[in-house]
């Protein structure tokens, strides 16, 4: 979940958790980056997602070719109805990372094929999504389903959508598509009074990371130092920072 660390460089815990709740209470997006081992960024994503028992969560999980992640546990009780798998199978053409297809192209490239077998192991209901369209179509659709169920509907910050990684998009479709679906993304998840948090695990200095952080409210940049994964936060409106912090369950 989204919780204050402790705060250092001259700003105040409460200060941070403070903008940290008014984030969770509107709806907010998350860019976790830096290059850590997979366990310890699977750590940020449960609690991103909010997968302690505790929590009432609704979570869209979207999982990419050779995701690093195990899903099972990111959906650990997808039994009851709270998690949906929006798994993303890429294409067969290879794109360079420098193309500027658009995500509107991208829509219209293939078609989301729900109500594909689940993931060994889990009832999660999965969705198979051939494009970056397909992806966006099945996130909002997921969304939609969540929404209708229920007598209230989506509380603020009951909805978490989790992608694993952003490296295969960029890669097939480019920076400028994949900010332009992001974007539409945030906007869905926002309007839900949800969270979403995408994995980009490569170095935080790289120029695809400040292509992108102009979309999120908050950076997660994760480190090893001595042996040990660190994690620091960013609130981007605000300039809140903490300091770096061990990552902990």
């Amino acid at each position: 979940m989204l919780s204050g660390k402790d705060c250092r460089d001259g700003t105040t815990e409460r200060a941070f958790a403070d903008e940290l709740s008014r984030l969770k209470r509107r709806g907010a997006s998350v860019l976790v980056t830096g290059v850590v081992e997979a366990d310890q960024r699977q750590v940020i994503a449960s609690r991103l997602l909010g997968t302690a028992p505790e929590e009432d969560r609704k979570r869209i999980v979207i999982s990419t070719p050779g995701t690093e992640f195990d899903i099972e546990r990111l959906v650990d009780d997808a039994g009851s109805g709270t998690a949906e798998i929006v798994s993303y199978q890429g294409t067969a053409r290879s794109v360079s990372a420098g193309t500027t297809e658009t995500a509107e192209t991208a829509k219209t490239t293939g078609i989301a094929t729900p109500s594909a077998p689940p993931t060994p192991g889990t009832e999660a209901p999965m969705t198979t999504a051939e494009t970056l369209g397909d992806v966006g179509v099945a996130v909002s659709s997921a969304i939609e389903r969540f929404e209708r169920d229920g007598d209230s509907g989506l509380e603020p910050g009951m909805l978490r959508v989790g992608v694993d990684s952003l490296v295969p998009f960029l890669e097939e479709y480019g920076k400028e598509a994949v900010f332009q679906c992001l974007h539409l993304l945030n906007g869905r998840t926002r309007a839900a009074g949800g969270i979403a948090h995408y994995q980009l695990p490569i170095e935080r200095d790289a120029s695809t990371v400040s292509i992108l952080t102009p979309l999120f409210d908050v950076v997660v940049e994760l480190r090893e130092r001595n042996g040990v994964a660190q994690e620091r936060w960013l609130l981007t409106e605000s300039n809140l920072s903490t300091g770096w912090v061990p990552i902990t369950q």
